[in-house]
């Protein structure tokens, strides 16, 4: 499959194990990454905590969001992780790192946190 849906909601784990948009059958699918831990509910951001890079934030989560380290160093790496996918589409990300409870995003040297922010936030809720 080389599209992908607009919208994180639209993405779903088949019974095969397996990540597929709604109504696309389990054989179409994209594997599932290794590590992936997903559910139905929305990830909430329970703080966020700056690190030592001026152009990366950390995003403490209120569930795991990955089974350890899973590392998106551009938008290509993160087409079949429909969350990674997201943060690199609606909310500037440089880099993406998920590692259990929560992730780190960078940013380009000209955006500005408190509108990245938001976006992580909408992203992370609109992953159900």
């Amino acid at each position: 499959m080389t599209t992908r849906p607009g919208n994180v909601r639209d993405w779903v784990i088949a019974p095969q194990g397996v990540i597929a948009p709604q109504g696309v059958s389990a054989p179409q699918a994209v594997s599932a990454p290794q590590g992936l831990i997903r559910s139905d509910m929305p990830f909430t951001i329970v703080r966020f905590e700056d690190t030592p890079n001026p152009n990366a934030m950390k995003c403490w989560l209120d569930r795991p969001i990955s089974a350890g380290p899973r590392s998106f160093r551009d938008a290509a790496s993160a087409a079949a992780d429909p969350i990674a996918h997201a943060l690199f589409r609606d909310a500037e990300a440089t880099s993406v790192l998920f590692c259990d409870d929560w992730l780190t995003v960078n940013k380009p040297p000209a955006a500005r946190w408190p509108s990245i922010k938001a976006r992580i936030t909408r992203v992370l809720a609109a992953s159900t």
